[in-house]
């Protein structure tokens, strides 16, 4: 009865890479988790094989994401472009003023 469509989530793939001198060392990360947190979709960081949750800051560390290492991030559900677009502006922060231990 009707004529149901089935919506699918958006799903966003964006390589990033990591231009802070520091890597993706545990203060980086510890932002990373916040900014991935405020959005209700799924984030996934690949890298090497590996891939991991981008809301938690252990998996995060196990990437060992030095400078220039490029990170796969994927981002599943209604908000996953803005999570990208947080994500991406982040990252570009670390280039523009260091992250400070």
């Amino acid at each position: 009865p009707g004529d149901l469509k089935r919506i699918e989530p958006m799903r966003i793939i964006e390589k990033i890479p990591i231009l802070s001198r520091l890597g993706l060392h545990l203060r980086a990360g510890a932002e990373l988790v916040r900014a991935t947190t405020k959005f209700q979709c799924q984030v996934r960081v690949s890298h090497g094989g590996r891939t991991v949750n981008a809301k938690s800051l252990i998996q995060l560390l196990t990437l060992g994401a030095i400078y220039g290492t490029v990170l796969e991030f994927s981002a599943d559900g209604d908000d996953a472009s803005q999570a990208i677009e947080a994500i991406r502006k982040l990252l570009r922060s670390w280039t523009e003023s260091e992250v400070e231990d």
